[in-house]
């Protein structure tokens, strides 16, 4: 079975010397920072301007179709686990048969590169996206979601490089067009819980190929403080939107309902509106509006700024909300 293994190369710096900050500047007084700034990491950016980095190691990654362990369902699994390659679930073994399974269902060349994905500095392959999407427990015909989400991915604009920071966002995947149905997503109750295959094992497949492929581990280069537990995908409901005339999320981008689209954003978690009520969209909008601005402030108060145009809040809404908003002759925009 093939995989691309985690490692720790880094930015492609293997042997860059580093000088040690202790604790966080943030939490120090002058003279505690001072102390530790004199004491510890003067000394060790000197040591490493003196001395010659030592030579980097050669790369022992093994190929992305080398057979890397044979055995059983619970050996596999082990030693998935004990080398870094699982989120802690059991995973699938991928085989070489169930990978070639997935690479049926899809017309690129297995070698194909996506683009080459940080912090590891590792191409995203077809052959990967298999991979993983076969640990993932993803049903072959998932195949053309999971490349498309991986371009998406690989895009300099979205900036994976960033998915190991403080606040431990986690991306949100929606879907929305005729795939929704093909595939059998759920949309209706439960949209964000588990328990309905696309939607969960695809979400999964996203963590595991930011591990496996982009290569961030926790306690190593993943340095979210408390992190976001792994999202399932979200199904829009195109057949509330198409009963009170709204256009869907896909709208925003400039696709029609018979475009099938995935769309990924990065968040840091959000604020559940439990209550709302009021038989009009101005007895409504307090409680939404309250909660939009509570989450929306504290981004902005973070990221000191608009993000450079990229801070777009997200609103999930129960059809029963939207239904009574769009009966009183609200559009989406007036929302």
């Amino acid at each position: 079975m093939g995989l691309a293994a985690a490692s720790s190369i880094g930015l492609g710096m293997p042997n860059l010397p580093v000088a040690r900050v202790i604790g966080h500047p943030g939490v120090q007084s002058k003279e505690m920072l001072e102390r530790n700034v004199l004491e510890v990491t003067l000394a060790q950016v000197i040591d490493n301007l003196l001395k010659a980095p030592k030579a980097a190691g050669a790369d022992q990654e093994p190929g992305a179709r080398d057979v890397i362990v044979k055995g059983g369902f619970q050996e596999i699994n082990d030693y998935f686990y004990d080398n870094g390659l699982s989120d802690g679930l059991p995973i699938v073994p991928p085989t070489r048969e169930k990978v070639e399974q997935f690479l049926r269902c899809t017309d690129r060349d297995p070698g194909e590169s996506l683009g080459t994905l940080l912090p590891d500095s590792r191409a995203a392959t077809i052959w990967s996206i298999a991979v993983n999407g076969v640990m993932a427990g993803c049903r072959p015909e998932y195949m053309p979601v999971l490349v498309a989400l991986i371009e998406a991915m690989a895009d300099p604009a979205y900036g994976v490089e960033h998915s190991g920071n403080t606040p431990g966002g986690e991306t949100l995947i929606i879907v929305n067009g005729p795939i929704i149905k093909q595939l059998g997503f759920n949309y209706t109750q439960g949209v964000m819980r588990d328990g309905f295959r696309p939607n969960t094992a695809i979400g999964r497949f996203w963590r595991l190929y930011l591990r496996n492929v982009a290569g961030f581990l926790p306690h190593q280069n993943d340095k979210a403080t408390f992190g976001n537990t792994w999202r399932v995908v979200v199904a829009e409901n195109e057949d509330v939107l198409k009963k009170i005339g709204w256009e869907p999320n896909s709208g925003d981008f400039g696709f029609t309902a018979d475009d099938s689209t995935v769309t990924i954003a990065r968040y840091t978690g959000g604020n559940h509106i439990s209550s709302v009520s009021g038989a009009t969209p101005e007895a409504m909008m307090p409680y939404l509006y309250d909660a939009m601005i509570r989450q929306y402030s504290w981004q902005l108060m973070f990221t000191v700024g608009q993000g450079m145009g990229t801070l777009r809040p997200l609103m999930l809404l129960s059809p029963i909300i939207a239904e009574t908003i769009a009966g009183w002759g609200w559009s989406r925009r007036d929302l």
